[in-house]
């Protein structure tokens, strides 16, 4: 099973440069049906010349407005509007790649106010930015960003909200206009008329990350008016954002918002340096010192070296004490350990290779740190497509050790000799107090109801599957873009086994862990 695996990300991942001949290209062969249902079905109309590798691609989008997961009938779009009016283009580092894409989207502001109150799609709250995730190019089951995502709501945090649907892409001759509904909706005909031709298979529409009312919850950077919350992103460096100062074992971090445009307005002035000197003295400063004092110091006993795990020195000289004292006061009250603790359980829990050090979020709001939301985890929850591995010692073991991403075993923050793990975490869990917060979310989302119980998951799972397999989405997307190998049930058993395997081994590793970074016991 595991070659096939690997010969699938082989075939599915060689570099595609993107033109739209590979979109017309048929698939194997289905029978065309202009009455078959489709999950909430999308068109992209997009004219010849525009390049989606371009951030400001001009496209027409044609959908239907459905509750849920629902199923219409293609031709039903002819009932809809004319259509909306959208910039469209390629997103994603190591997927923009693969053959198939996902897509950035920004909905035109006036066609967005025509849309209230249904919104796009029927996505509640609205908004003007949204992601379609290829929802597959990595994850054969289709639906592991929607498990990460749906699993951190129901524990009382925002994570971007999504749902299903199915895309067609095709590329009309230059028109003068991009005005012309006329035109247009003879397009719309060819795609009705000829699915399979246009199909671009299942994807999963969600909620970009972005400080709104209902995304996260912060006000907009005003620095004129007082208003100072920030969002972080760790990621490769991007010219398009402001980076932070390197820090102690941490990738890097950039300002994912405001922008670079934001702060050069005259009511910003200044709002770098007060946003930089927020997250480098107030409070990175504070995990980088007792990081520095506490694990590396080489003057400090190791009580626990044969393990490589390090433990506040019980002899530590009296001048250390009231700034180590100062140092965990100031760690509090500036970082919410709630939501740093949710996040450490369910990325542990999912094992994602990439969520401490890429595609990783964290916001300031009112002169206090939260971690999340959850983001990009299709390559998580045990996926063997994802391929590759980490050797990690430090919290692990005694020794250098090789994990594969999917493995059930082991603590992935410390993975790589802890380059992988923001020196944050190596901080959190030397306390005590946040060692007792993650104990406690764990416990009581380990109980008979609760989220995190393994047969609470499975059901997440079923019904996601059953729709999918139901509606035949999941066929269709696999005729379009996998080989004959492809076995959606194998796939999603191989998440599940995962998941039961993994909470199983957190459930008697965990308090361990706790102990021998903290000193922490639960009663």
């Amino acid at each position: 099973m595991k070659n096939i695996h690997q010969l699938f990300l082989k075939l599915n991942i060689l570099p595609l440069a993107f033109c739209f001949s590979f979109l017309t290209i048929n698939h194997l062969p289905t029978k065309a049906d202009t009455l078959k249902q489709y999950i909430n079905p999308v068109v992209a109309i997009v004219a010849s010349g525009q390049n989606l590798q371009d951030s400001s691609c001009s496209v027409k989008l044609y959908y239907f407005n459905t509750k849920g997961n629902n199923t219409v009938l293609l031709d039903t779009l002819k009932s809809g509007k004319n259509g909306l009016s959208v910039k469209m283009h390629v997103r994603g580092r190591s997927t923009r790649n693969v053959s198939k894409q996902q897509f950035e989207v920004e909905l035109d502001l006036i066609d967005k106010k025509e849309l209230k109150p249904n919104h796009f799609m029927d996505m509640k709250y609205g908004g003007s930015h949204w992601v379609f995730n290829d929802a597959g190019a990595f994850d054969l089951t289709l639906m592991r960003n929607s498990l990460a995502f749906i699993t951190q709501q129901e524990m009382g945090q925002w994570a971007p909200r999504n749902k299903y649907f199915e895309l067609f892409i095709i590329e009309a001759p230059t028109t003068d206009t991009l005005n012309d509904s006329t035109f247009f909706k003879s397009q719309l005909v060819k795609v009705i008329a000829n699915p399979e031709k246009y199909y671009n298979g299942v994807y999963l529409l969600m909620e970009k990350i972005k400080a709104e009312k209902h995304r996260i919850d912060i006000k907009k950077y005003d620095l004129s008016k007082g208003q100072t919350d920030f969002i972080l992103q760790l990621n490769p460096a991007e010219s398009k954002y402001k980076q932070f100062a390197n820090v102690v074992l941490t990738s890097q971090v950039e300002l994912y918002e405001p922008k670079a445009d934001e702060l050069a307005k005259s009511k910003n002035k200044g709002g770098w340096d007060s946003i930089n000197n927020w997250y480098a003295n107030k409070w990175v400063s504070n995990h980088s010192f007792i990081y520095t004092t506490y694990a590396s110091d080489s003057s400090c006993p190791k009580l626990k070296a044969t393990k490589g795990i390090y433990i506040p020195c019980p002899n530590e000289s009296l001048d250390k004490v009231p700034a180590m004292e100062a140092a965990f006061k100031n760690m509090r009250a500036t970082t919410d350990y709630n939501s740093f603790a949710i996040y450490f359980l369910l990325n542990e829990l999912a094992r994602d290779p990439d969520g401490y050090h890429r595609s990783t979020f964290m916001y300031q709001k009112n002169e206090k740190m939260y971690a999340g939301p959850l983001w990009d985890k299709n390559k998580s929850f045990g996926n063997t497509n994802a391929g590759g591995n980490e050797t990690g010692k430090g919290c692990c073991a005694d020794t250098l050790t090789t994990y594969d991403y999917y493995d059930t075993t082991g603590w992935s923050y410390c993975m790589n000799e802890l380059s992988q793990s923001p020196v944050w975490w190596e901080s959190l869990l030397l306390d005590t107090s946040f060692c007792r917060v993650v104990q406690n979310t764990w416990k009581v989302n380990r109980t008979k109801n609760g989220i995190l119980v393994y047969e609470n998951l499975i059901k997440k799972i079923t019904s996601v599957s059953s729709h999918l397999t139901k509606t035949d989405a999941v066929n269709r997307n696999a005729n379009k873009w996998y080989p004959k190998a492809y076995n959606f049930a194998s796939e999603v058993e191989i998440m599940e086994t995962y998941l039961k395997a993994r909470l199983e081994w957190m459930d008697q590793n965990l308090n361990q862990l706790l102990k021998d970074r903290s000193g922490y016991t639960s009663n």
